[in-house]
């Protein structure tokens, strides 16, 4: 469960953009290799800062994970993933260097579904991830034209900051971090 845990708060704190939050599931060692980015927790998290800016949606929905225990502090977990992304129109969008025509003129949706597999490692009695490897069964870039459907006013929506309604409800709960 504690597995679990930490793969659902990584959705969370990459979906709230809280960097700080996914810095603490990794081991300060950790790495993570993920199409075009390999590299260390530190690389990773302001990579990910700095792209996220112009992505005002995000949304991962996760499987349950598959754990296998390696020893008593070594597992290995299988999350099956689906992710959501909208990125701002004018914002630049390859997927292995294919770029359709309407990329740049308008917002687009990245939809992805892929797998997080995990390395976890218990350092001082935390389950923490040790190593990531992303894989993809498919990516699709789908234009959203101006003037698309937006939330009515008056819908509760949601923001990708401590500003989201989960926060103000995490706190009158006594819920901290």
């Amino acid at each position: 469960m504690e597995i679990q845990d930490v793969v659902n708060r990584w959705a969370r704190a990459v979906d709230r953009r809280d960097f700080a939050a996914l810095a603490d599931l990794y081991h300060p060692d950790a790495s993570n290799n993920q199409a075009e980015f390999v590299g260390g927790v530190d690389a990773l998290i302001i990579r990910m800062e700095k792209r996220h800016v112009d992505i005002p949606y995000t949304q991962h929905l996760l499987g349950t994970p598959l754990v296998e225990f390696a020893g008593p502090d070594s597992a290995l977990s299988e999350t099956s993933a689906f992710c959501t992304q909208r990125v701002r129109k004018g914002m630049p969008i390859a997927v292995g260097g294919v770029v359709p025509d309407f990329v740049g003129k308008t917002d687009v949706d990245v939809l992805t579904e892929g797998r997080y597999i995990d390395r976890f490692e218990r350092r001082d009695g935390r389950w923490r991830i040790a190593a990531r490897t992303t894989t993809f069964a498919w990516i699709q870039l789908l234009e959203v034209p101006d003037g698309a459907f937006q939330v009515p006013e008056g819908f509760i929506t949601g923001t990708r900051d401590r500003n989201d309604p989960l926060y103000a409800e995490r706190a009158a709960l006594g819920i901290v971090d």
